[in-house]
């Protein structure tokens, strides 16, 4: 793992809900986290994976 990858979370967009709330995943920690937007924002962390520090960069990969 290079530094970049101890300090930054990458995340993956894993799944879409029904609902809309969106599950992302780290590709490195494997933190895990739901994401709703309406009607209100907020984001719930299902796994908090391993310690990686707290920048997070969302990135959609198929």
């Amino acid at each position: 793992m290079n530094q970049t990858h101890e300090t930054e979370h990458i995340m993956r967009l894993d799944k879409i809900y029904p609902t809309g709330a969106e599950e992302w995943c780290c590709i490195y920690c494997e933190r895990r986290v739901m994401k709703q937007h309406e009607p209100l924002e907020r984001e719930i962390i299902l796994d908090p994976g391993l310690s990686l520090g707290e920048n997070v960069i969302e990135t959609e990969i198929s």
